[in-house]
């Protein structure tokens, strides 16, 4: 996939309400920080040219992104605007991130530009970002799927690649389902849109390398390298006993890989990953 495709969306929410439950990074000095870091590092560390952050709290601009991506000869684009306060209390974070992809579709003109959208969640770093959208054959979505606590199937929001044309007849408004009180979760319904509705797609053909600082539980996430090793050899096996298939790469979500995770605590909690 050519970098120029693709165009990065960056889902934030840098002053959440009192109202948004699940949160131990409320301190707004520190979750701006935390988002400089990230935007940071996709605009002066990455081959990615085109990159939107949303913020959905109608934070100040963060204006030194902009210097930095001018000198950087890339495309950058902030959105802002007030999220549905009302909705996200009721219904959870997952809610609040939807809209915000729906906002950056209606919104962004750099979005507008590309083929494929690479949704990547606040604070997180995809430190492998330029191998995986390298790798990635341009002929359909990438997800990872898993299996939940409760056996039930779900993908990873965190990060996706997908064509705007299938996201947007088939996935903006999976987030309207939600509802993290019932344990139903963004996961869950972007999951279950994509077996409902037949949603071809891929799985990332090397494993991610992730991190980040959860706004959730405050704790710092990075995955060791003889993880990413291991999971890459095995997603890459896969990938070559099933070339002869059209579908090949299409990860049924029976067939679940678990990540190993290497956990740093900055405060007590459990993380979800959204």
């Amino acid at each position: 996939m050519k970098y120029d495709e693709v165009c990065l969306v960056m889902t934030a929410c840098i002053a959440p309400s009192a109202q948004v439950k699940a949160l131990t990074v409320r301190d707004e000095k520190e979750r701006r920080k935390q988002y400089l870091e990230a935007a940071r590092f996709y605009i002066e560390k990455t081959r990615i040219q085109h990159i939107v952050f949303c913020d959905n709290s109608d934070a100040e601009e963060i204006g030194l992104l902009k210097k930095l991506a001018k000198e950087n000869r890339k495309q950058f684009e902030w959105l802002r605007y007030q999220g549905d306060e009302k909705k996200a209390k009721e219904q959870g974070k997952g809610y609040g991130e939807g809209e915000i992809l729906t906002y950056v579709l209606q919104n962004s003109k750099l979005l507008q530009g590309c083929r494929y959208m690479a949704k990547v969640t606040g604070r997180l770093k995809v430190r492998n970002m330029d191998m995986v959208i390298r790798l990635l054959d341009g002929s359909g979505n990438y997800f990872n799927s898993y299996v939940d606590q409760r056996n039930r199937f779900f993908i990873d929001t965190r990060f996706f690649v997908v064509s705007l044309r299938d996201y947007e007849s088939f996935l903006k408004d999976c987030y309207q389902s939600v509802n993290d009180s019932r344990g139903f979760y963004l996961e869950n319904s972007v999951a279950r849109a994509v077996r409902k509705k037949r949603v071809a797609y891929h799985v990332f053909p090397v494993a991610l390398d992730i991190e980040r600082v959860s706004g959730t539980s405050g704790m710092e996430y990075v995955t060791p390298r003889w993880a990413l090793y291991l999971d890459s050899a095995e997603l890459l096996l896969r990938m070559l006993l099933h070339r002869e298939k059209r579908d090949w790469s299409i990860l049924k979500l029976e067939k679940n890989i678990r990540p190993v995770v290497k956990e740093k605590k900055t405060a007590k909690g459990r993380e979800r990953g959204i």
